[in-house]
């Protein structure tokens, strides 16, 4: 019997070849693109899962109070490490791991890498397999590194590598210890070179390992089986107060916070994520809502033809066919379509994986027997679309009397129900013409947050980076600004810690007195150096900008200067600190605490507000200082048309000259912002592909349609014609039909975008209004493709001769 089943479907998919392309191709790129959107979800939520303890291993993130705003960072002061283990019964163990980019040079060869620096136990809690070397204790030696596999032969290619020495930052010879297996792709953390975290290093950098404000390391706890991370959270209060014992240190443990994340949300969820939960729901939606698009067309197609067949129906009840063999045949019929689809789908899917692999910078592959969950799942939603569309037409035909099924000569006499199928075609386009306003939206707010003024001038400007991770040394900084400036293709050069477009990350408890009362609060600080405003071009309002000419404008870390140290602040700030105008900000002094003492500053300028963050978060009041120990970038504003390329390879030559024992790493500045809106890039452009193919599958089951309902209405048109009928006015009865269900769709579609586009702007502190212009746009263009898609099929009937429409059975 089920033999005979395949074999008629067979034959009807081979009868009806339009009908079955479409069906099948149309449900094919819905499958497909799930497929597609599915292994991309599935790639975001399966990171650091290949721990075997995974479930006990916590990152301590560290909250604390920036510029009014509570801000949680991914990283912790490096003092808390000690304290957690002593204080907290349930820690098992802790480690620390600060990352640095440093220089790494083998005989004459350089190389710019990732450095982690981590505690000797970070291998106790990350069980991380070695494949050579010590097994053991790969790191008890303070001058031992470790490579990946991966760098290993980055570095050595095919030599051996156990033994090799690195000099790194030309300060300390580390040895070759152990070879650490690649971990696999999905971890928040790679280790290509590891050393020992030795705290006597970072005697010069006191923030990173002994200061209880500064977020500098990631502190990672392992607990005992079966704690409630919550504890960890209720000792943290007690632990601050003990171990902070200065005023600064108590006056911070006020405002701040430890908590856990375990280490599987740490890619998703947490501060600083770099995975972005908000687009995996986003996505899935999507999948769901083109899975529901091609499965309207996939019923609406077989609904249709199969309502053709009431005779055949009739005649196989007439001759003993039972209601429950009538649906199994019909049944079996969808299902094998829907199966040929999938097929269909998978090799679309592995066509066109490198370039959507490439496209959103995953390194997403088509496991089909190692995930667990890829056959299963896309065998049960095709099953289930199957089932759905066979499911309908299998109960209605099986209901017909076959009398009056041997009377049927249409889809209409045979009981068609014309308006559901106009209903789900609604929804198609509905969803259709949600995703279409949605893209536009996106693009829109995408365009505005890139071209808007930011506040500063960002065109003709490249980017030295990590001059002080580096390790260069101040004097070979201003050696490097001054031969710099000998380039007459370089305007201006300066130095800043962080660089506009970059978020500040500093921050400094201020006090200003008024009268008996002192007001204290926390800012945002910025430092930079004399020519800092002079190179991005940010005018002043009131006052002057930072000089040489004056000795409290070079404001030497910890030191006061008589008056006060020189400070500029933006119009934020002198709202802030209670000033009316800019003016009225000058000659002003207030307090920053900074090395355990409160230092005198005296307001020298104030500037404009400029965006020191992206659009998606606000102006923060800030207080610019020139603090030369901290910086770490160096920005050259460069004469506009100047070749770019030949640029950089001279201030390579010069660098080279001047800092020989490190690697440049430079790039330009409108590059560097236009990251900043990569997530948001990727996102409009996945919705257009995403929309489109939506649009594709809707138009393909419109085109069956009209295809359908042309034939169905042959001898219609014929009498029509006869009766004077032109074949515009034909065209025109034919293509209003489908026109209506399309603007009935915007009834349903404009609401909804409007809700989840309002959702989507306020993420952004800068945003478009919602123009009514992004709606009408998308239902014009949704109706003219709905016209085009059916004009031909219309305009072809409506040509043909009365005879052949009249004859028509």
């Amino acid at each position: 019997m089920f033999k005979n089943y395949f074999i008629l479907a067979l034959r009807n998919i081979l009868k009806h070849r339009l009908y079955s392309a479409i069906n099948i191709v149309g449900l094919a790129v819905g499958l497909a693109s799930c497929i597609l959107i599915m292994l991309y979800v599935h790639y975001e939520l399966t990171f650091d899962k290949f721990y075997p303890n995974k479930e006990n291993i916590y990152l301590v993130q560290f909250g604390t109070e920036i510029s009014g705003d509570f801000v949680e960072f991914q990283r912790s002061p490096g003092t808390y490490r000690d304290p957690i283990i002593q204080e907290v019964p349930e820690v098992v163990n802790a480690a620390r791991l600060y990352t640095k980019r440093n220089t790494l040079q083998i005989g004459e060869n350089q190389f710019s890498a990732i450095v982690r620096y981590v505690d000797a136990n970070y291998f106790d809690i990350f069980n991380l397999p070695m494949k050579d070397g010590s097994r053991i204790k790969p790191l008890t030696d303070r001058n031992a590194i470790l490579l990946s596999e991966t760098a290993a032969k980055r570095f050595f290619g095919d030599e051996p590598v156990i033994g090799k020495v690195f000099t790194l930052d030309g300060l300390r010879d580390y040895k070759v210890a152990g070879i650490i297996k690649d971990s696999p792709i999905k971890s928040h953390v790679a280790l290509d070179v590891v050393v020992l975290l030795v705290p006597e290093h970072f005697t010069d950098q006191p923030w990173v390992m002994q200061q209880w404000g500064s977020a500098t390391v990631r502190t990672y706890v392992q607990l005992r089986d079966g704690t409630d991370p919550a504890i960890f959270d209720q000792a943290m209060p007690a632990l601050l107060d003990k171990f902070r014992t200065d005023t600064a240190d108590r006056k911070a443990s006020e405002v701040s916070r430890l908590s856990l994340l375990n280490i599987q949300d740490i890619h998703m969820k947490g501060a600083d994520p770099e995975g972005n939960m908000t687009a995996v729901v986003t996505f899935s939606a999507i999948a769901g809502l083109i899975l529901i698009i091609a499965g309207i067309n996939f019923t609406n197609l077989s609904t249709a033809r199969s309502l053709q067949r009431a005779r055949e129906i009739g005649m196989r009840k007439v001759l003993g066919a039972q209601r429950s063999q009538i649906i199994s045949q019909f049944l079996l019929e969808a299902i094998s379509v829907a199966f040929l689809a999938l097929l269909v789908a998978f090799t679309l899917v592995e066509v066109c994986l490198p370039l959507y692999r490439e496209f959103i910078g995953r390194e997403i592959v088509l496991d089909y027997f190692g995930d667990g969950l890829l056959i299963p799942g896309a065998l049960a939603i095709t099953l289930l679309v199957g089932i759905i569309g066979g499911l309908y037409p299998a109960i209605v035909l099986s209901s017909f009397k076959p009398s009056e099924a041997l009377k049927a000569n249409s889809a209409g006499s045979a009981g068609g129900k014309g308006k559901i199928r106009s209903g789900l075609v609604v929804v198609q386009f509905a969803i259709s013409m949600a995703l279409m306003i949605c893209t536009a939206v996106v693009y829109a707010q995408l365009d505005f947050a890139q071209n808007s003024d930011v506040g500063f001038n960002k065109e003709d400007k490249l980017l030295i980076r990590n001059i002080w991770q580096g390790r260069i040394g101040e004097g070979k900084s201003e050696a490097l600004k001054v031969a710099l400036l000998r380039n007459p293709d370089i305007l201006s050069v300066t130095r800043s810690f962080e660089v506009p477009g970059s978020g500040s990350s500093m921050s400094n408890d201020f006090r200003i007195s008024n009268g008996q009362d002192l007001t204290q609060m926390n800012l945002s600080t910025a430092a930079v150096d004399f020519d800092f405003f002079k190179t991005y071009q940010i005018p002043l309002i009131a006052g002057r900008a930072f000089s040489i000419e004056y000795a409290q404008d070079q404001n030497i870390y910890g030191q006061q200067y008589e008056g006060g140290n020189s400070v500029i602040i933006n119009e934020t700030a002198a709202r802030r600190l209670g000033f009316i105008t800019p003016q009225d900000a000058l000659n002003k002094t207030f307090e920053v605490f900074t090395q355990n003492t409160w230092i005198h500053n005296i307001v020298v300028g104030v500037v404009p507000d400029i965006h020191y963050r992206s659009f998606h978060n606000g102006i923060r009041p800030m207080v610019y200082a020139s603090t030369a120990f901290s910086f770490n970038d160096m920005t050259l504003h460069f004469r506009a048309g100047t070749d770019k390329q030949k640029l950089v390879k001279a201030i390579e030559a010069t660098w080279a000259t001047i800092v020989p024992d490190h690697t440049i790493r430079t790039n330009f500045f409108d590059e560097f912002l236009e990251a900043q809106y990569n997530s948001d890039r990727q996102a409009g452009q996945l919705f257009f592909i995403f929309a489109a193919l939506a649009i594709l599958i809707a138009c393909l089951g419109l085109y069956g349609l009209a295809a359908f309902n042309a034939q169905t209405r042959t001898k219609e048109i014929g009498i029509r014609k006869v009766l004077g009928a032109t074949v515009i006015d034909i065209v025109k009865l034919l293509v209003w039909q489908f026109s209506k269900p399309v603007i009935i769709a915007n009834i349903i579609a404009w609401p909804v975008a409007f809700y989840v586009m309002r959702d989507y702007l306020n993420g952004f502190q800068y945003r478009i209004d919602i123009h009514p212009g992004y709606f009408i746009t998308a239902s014009v263009a949704a109706l003219l493709i709905a016209w085009a898609t059916v004009t031909w099929h219309a305009a072809k009937v409506a040509s043909a001769k009365p005879i052949n429409a009249l004859r028509h059975e």
